[in-house]
């Protein structure tokens, strides 16, 4: 069997909510020791929707160095304003990314047509692999099945042995491994119910693994608390 597990990975911040390239250099070092197969920039657990293009091109250009080719490397590009979707995608392109990946506009519900008016003129536009990411909880609508294939799971930026195991299991088509990872990950699905919002125990988690970083995210979030932390 066919398998890949990408994470999409956290953003790390400093005290002030600037990012810091050097703890999330750590957390790429993490998620490639413990077997990951590549590694999402700026998903929406990398909190794009708050971090400036200044701050991504420089991220982008520091991670992808960092990394190296040792795994794959996706980027989100997402840009409500079209042509700075563009530049951001074309930017990561020419820095060395594998690919990037779009999730579909958001704010007003929109019909098949425009959703397909919109990545075929991004598709243009832009100088290499384009992904499709479908969230439907956050943006109102639901992108066709048709070529669908894969996803990815934030849980693996604290339990990457976990995911990478399954993978391996299902490549090598060992049911009763990939049984026992899933067990596993159910089990581990609880963190997205500590809280409101499931970033900041994602990072708090990753914290108590063992990676430095400051366990913050970018306003409106909040750091999780003592009780949701225990």
């Amino acid at each position: 069997m066919k398998a890949k597990w990408i994470t999409p990975a956290v953003t790390a911040l400093d005290k002030e909510g600037h990012v810091d390239i050097e703890a999330n250099k750590k957390i790429y070092d993490f998620l490639i020791d413990h077997g990951m197969d590549g590694i999402l920039l700026f998903g929406s657990i990398g909190e794009f929707f708050a971090i400036s293009m200044e701050e991504k091109k420089a991220l982008i250009k520091e991670a992808i160095a960092h990394i190296s080719h040792r795994v794959t490397v996706y980027v989100g590009t997402c840009h409500m304003e079209f042509e700075q979707c563009v530049e951001l995608s074309n930017y990561a392109l020419a820095q060395g990314a594998d690919g990037v990946m779009v999730i579909s506009p958001y704010y007003f519900s929109l019909p098949d047509s425009a959703l397909l008016n919109f990545y075929d003129t991004l598709a243009d536009r832009v100088n290499g692999p384009l992904l499709l990411y479908n969230f439907p909880d956050r943006t109102g609508h639901d992108l066709s099945p048709d070529g669908g294939d894969g996803c990815v799971a934030g849980l693996s930026n604290f339990a990457p042995d976990v995911a990478s195991a399954y993978a391996a299991a299902a490549r090598a088509d060992d049911l009763e491994g990939m049984k026992k990872c899933q067990q596993q990950i159910d089990g581990l699905m609880a963190i997205y119910d500590v809280a409101p919002q499931f970033i900041p125990t994602i990072k708090k988690a990753m914290v108590l693994r063992g990676v430095e970083m400051e366990p913050l995210c970018a306003q409106p979030l909040l750091a999780a608390t003592e009780e949701e932390t225990e």
